[in-house]
């Protein structure tokens, strides 16, 4: 399937930089590079399919295609999605797609496609629906909404990917916006919550189930790192080699993830206690310098009860230190204010330079922490593949 650019030639009124033209799909074909013993050809194209993003072939040699125009908008209020569902047919099995209907539009962010019992499953975030075209003209004159409760915060992490799986149920990719997921016939049923889980449903009785974690595209942060150790352990445990060779490992990853966490959150909660100490002094300038030193002995009273030194973080101290300074400076006369803000700024870059070191260590350690997890994935993969073509090749030999 080709699709030719919608860009325009010359040369853009906003950057002037230039502008490629538009391809016929025969130049488009030209363009690309290939391995040797393979070709390419078009299967479809302009006007026949546009925004092409899942496809599906039926058991009569159809094809269904997943358009998401519009995205990655929502529609303006009031106003019909924009998604729809092309069937491309073949009618002279030249392998071009010569004839085109629109079988189903006015879905939200249509991304996955499996064909069953005359009919497809589509993921449309937040649902999952059947459409079926029971009178042969080519369109969808049956639709019914199967699942629903599937995120749509972020139209890139929506739901997709439907694939048949060996067991005959259908597979599909919740992403990271997560699900609490209903049949939408049965909403009594009790919700089930897949977080970032993969799923899978048996397209007969239309139970769904969690199978699993998804975690290519893995967004880590220094407040996320724990989890991001425990999305790792379900893939590893997902593949049994893989998840004994790595199990001791990944312990401790977690442990010492985990005392970054702690190191992290104490010097961030120390960071914005000081932030409004100097607020605080700030407002306390502008009346007598007995006000200062109350506003002050206050504040030093809420680092103690706060814990800041419990937990041990080198900046809960810097900033102690540099309030019980500030107390003396502020107490001589108001004159002395603008000395005792240059000692405050003095003390919050200092604390500031302790916050970004520490912070620079826990990303550190997260990136190679991420590599390691990158070869540990690679591997369950590998094993994973493997299992599938040795199964499919019991299949055939019996």
């Amino acid at each position: 399937m080709v699709v030719a650019s919608a860009a325009c030639g010359g040369k853009s009124p906003v950057d002037g930089l230039d502008r490629s033209r538009p391809l016929v799909p025969e130049e488009a074909l030209r363009t690309f590079r290939l391995s040797d013993g393979f070709r390419l050809e078009v299967a479809a194209s302009e006007p026949n399919v546009t925004d092409p993003i899942a496809a599906a072939f039926d058991e009569n040699g159809r094809l269904y295609v997943a358009e998401m125009r519009g995205y990655p908008n929502d529609p303006p209020p009031g106003g019909q999605p924009a998604g729809r569902i092309r069937l491309l047919q073949d009618t002279d099995w030249d392998g071009v797609y010569e004839t085109s209907r629109i079988f189903a539009d006015r879905l939200h962010w249509p991304s996955g496609i499996a064909c069953w019992n005359g009919g497809i499953f589509v993921t449309a975030a937040p649902d999952i629906v059947y459409l079926k075209d029971t009178t042969g003209d080519g369109v969808a004159d049956a639709r019914r909404t199967v699942f629903t409760g599937f995120g749509t915060d972020k139209s890139e992490d929506i739901v997709n990917n439907l694939k048949w799986g060996l067991d005959h149920w259908i597979y599909g990719t919740t992403s990271y916006n997560g699900a609490t997921v209903v049949h939408a016939a049965r909403p009594t049923d009790p919700g089930l919550a897949l977080g970032a889980n993969d799923f899978r449903f048996n397209p007969e009785t239309e139970r769904i189930e969690a199978v699993g974690l998804a975690v290519e595209n893995l967004h880590v942060n220094t407040l996320g790192m724990v989890d991001s150790v425990g999305l790792a352990e379900t893939r590893f445990n997902a593949t049994a080699g893989a998840a004994e060779r790595g199990r001791q490992r990944l312990e401790e990853w977690k442990n010492e993830m985990a005392a970054a966490r702690g190191e992290t959150e104490a010097t961030s909660e120390a960071a914005g206690r000081l932030r409004r100490a100097i607020g605080a002094i700030g407002s306390a300038a502008s009346g007598t310098a007995a006000k200062v030193a109350e506003v002050t002995g206050a504040l030093f009273d809420a680092f103690k009860e706060g814990g800041v030194l419990g937990v041990g973080a080198e900046i809960g101290k810097i900033a102690l230190q540099g309030l019980i300074r500030t107390i003396g400076g502020l107490l001589n006369s108001t004159t002395d204010v603008q000395k005792a803000w240059k000692l405050v700024g003095s003390e919050m870059r200092t604390a500031f330079e302790t916050a970004r070191e520490a912070g620079m260590e826990a990303y550190r350690r997260v990136y190679e922490f991420q590599l390691e997890i990158g070869a540990g994935q690679a591997e369950a993969a590998r094993i994973a593949a493997e299992a599938q073509i040795a199964s499919i090749r019991r299949v055939l030999q019996e």
